[in-house]
């Protein structure tokens, strides 16, 4: 299939725009309870799309979605028989967010009898073996290459376009017909040539195994991933290695992508007096803090609804009307004295090499412990990467200097200001390690890390420190290990990917229950203010699960919690 980041420097330049189709296959099996989650494989991947639309609605609101079944009993209009658009690809929308937990909703049923109850099994039936046609894969793959490159009023076209194909069958069509599987290569090269990537998800079990091997051999994909990387899913790609339905949350989970390059500018690095060697780089943000979607004001008319916009303009108080001229001015002290400067000035004020307009140079290095202090990087660090667009033998030069700081456990100390208009800075490059220490879950490209760096200017007084007390025996400082072994929140470090963000949970929580209509237990009492913070933040939930660890050994009298607990309080006594 075709790879997902190829042609990367074209993508940098406009905003992603990602396609999702999921594609499930009907089985008598799928409807199975799984023993490990309880529920069918159906329900299960029906609940994950219905996680990753409520994720892309924080993060990727531009993300479309589509839903298909094929090889059922229900056949859309206009589409070949076996075939059930539930909801086509469109950009994320509340209809079809609506019809999917509808669809989840009705399949549990409950005391109410009004309230309506259709089973998966019953709403998405499979076809019988008389009833299946030769080759529903390829008239899945057909149709599903329409439906990516149909235009559609008010929508731009999709960049990214992907299949989750979802099945539980290893034998889409019979082995010994060569004239099937020829129509499927052919389509799956087809797919391959518009750029549309097949991601299958072959679900297997001890009760049902999967055999991969005819599908390695019809869509052209590796039978496994690679062995000898041990990263997390989110590197892998497409593969017809079997997974269990309890991975598919996590390897449907979609990730916001860098929507343009921060920053272009040459890396000077001068040797000596004279030599001077130039390269590109490119520079990437690493992170960046979503925020809550803020409201708007819309109005009615007889077209429908549409936003408002706001202008600004300054008004000249004394002629009632906009200003002839207007001078930029820099502010001198309190006292209301301005210097006025012209455009010339404001360049020259800007200029900091004669040379370059933006520019990062080597200064010198440092070790990496004294060179760079957590608590002494200002902004947002930048992920640099090497750029042949001006500068040829950029990525050599650069993958040079990266083993060599890495040998030495070096950082490189640079100057520079990474945009025209902006203010230089002083700054640690320091080379990104492919794993903060062995055994780590968080993974990294082989790259570098710009850090800002403060001045002197820029350092602010701190209070005085806390009086210092005397160093604690070494007997309480291993008890307190103990306990702290005992009680650790993250494991051996904080990753990100566990932890969401209470703000944006509460905020799309709440929306979505108004606008699906999803309605909260009735016969509970109302949770009190403490739990609902517990419920909606994942690091109070952890220190909860803590709290009541504690409370539970307590009670218990007995366990590792208790006994060490136990062990330091009659240390710390004895210490006093």
């Amino acid at each position: 299939m075709s790879e997902e980041y190829a042609d990367s420097d074209a993508k940098t330049n406009h905003e992603t725009h990602e396609a999702i189709i999921f594609a499930i296959e009907l089985t008598d099996s799928i409807h199975f309870i799984n023993a490990s989650t309880g529920k069918s494989n159906l329900l299960t991947i029906l609940e994950a799309l219905e996680q990753s639309m409520a994720h892309s609605a924080i993060t990727l609101p531009n993300t479309g979605y589509g839903l298909y079944m094929f090889n059922g009993k229900k056949t859309t209009e206009d589409l070949k028989p076996g075939i059930e658009c539930v909801f086509p690809l469109r950009d994320l929308n509340v209809k079809s967010m609506k019809l999917l937990h509808d669809i989840l909703s009705d399949s549990v049923s409950s005391n109410d009898v009004e309230a309506p109850y259709v089973p998966l099994d019953e709403r998405f039936k499979p076809r019988t073996v008389v009833e299946r046609s030769n080759n529903p894969l390829f008239e899945l793959l057909t149709t599903l290459q329409h439906e990516f490159f149909a235009k559609r009023e008010m929508q731009k076209q999709y960049t990214i376009n992907k299949i989750f194909l979802f099945t539980d069958n290893d034998a889409p069509v019979q082995v010994n017909d060569v004239d099937q599987k020829n129509l499927i290569r052919r389509i799956c090269a087809d797919l391959d040539d518009s750029r549309i990537t097949i991601t299958p998800f072959f679900l297997t079990s001890k009760e049902q195994p999967f055999s991969n091997e005819l599908y390695s051999e019809l869509m052209f994909l590796p039978p496994l991933g690679d062995p000898e990387d041990s990263s997390d899913a989110m590197f892998d790609g497409p593969s017809t290695k079997p997974i269990d339905v309890q991975d598919i949350a996590s390897r449907i989970r979609r990730r916001k992508e860098i929507k343009r390059v921060q920053f272009q500018c040459p890396f000077i690095m001068r040797f000596g007096s004279t030599k001077e060697v130039v390269v590109g780089v490119k520079g990437y943000s690493v992170i960046s803090h979503e925020k809550a979607a803020p409201s708007k004001w819309l109005y009615e008319d007889e077209h429908g609804r549409k936003n408002v916009y706001t202008l600004q303009r300054n008004i000249d108080e004394t002629k009632g009307g906009d200003f002839d001229q207007t001078i930029k001015g820099y502010p001198v002290g309190v006292n209301g004295d301005v210097i006025p400067v012209t455009k010339e000035q404001i360049e020259d004020l800007d200029k900091y090499d004669d040379e370059y307009a933006s520019f990062l140079r080597l200064i010198g290095t440092k070790d990496e412990r004294s060179g760079i202090k957590s608590h002494y990087v200002t902004g947002r660090s930048t992920f640099l990467t090497p750029s042949e667009d001006d500068y040829e033998g950029s990525t050599r030069t650069l993958s040079a200097l990266y083993f060599s700081l890495r040998s030495q456990a070096k950082v490189a100390i640079l100057f520079g200001k990474l945009r025209k208009g902006s203010q230089p800075f002083y700054y640690a490059l320091q080379p990104a390690k492919r794993q903060l220490f062995p055994g780590s879950k968080v993974h990294s490209p082989e790259g570098f890390y710009l850090h800002r760096l403060p001045y002197l200017d820029d350092l602010r007084q701190i209070p005085n420190a806390f009086e210092t007390q005397p160093e604690p025996e070494e007997e309480l400082k291993d008890a307190s290990r103990l306990v702290l072994k005992d009680l650790m929140s993250f494991g051996d470090e904080y990753v990100p990917q566990d932890v969401k963000n209470p703000t944006l949970n509460q905020h799309y929580r709440t929306i979505r229950e108004f606008k699906l209509q999803v309605e909260r237990p009735t016969k509970q009492e109302p949770a009190s203010e403490r739990d609902r913070a517990v419920a909606n933040d994942d690091t109070l939930r952890d220190v909860d699960s803590v709290r009541k660890a504690i409370e539970a050994s307590q009670l218990d009298n007995e366990g590792p919690i208790y006994r060490h607990i136990t062990s330091w309080n009659a240390t710390f006594s004895g210490v006093q």
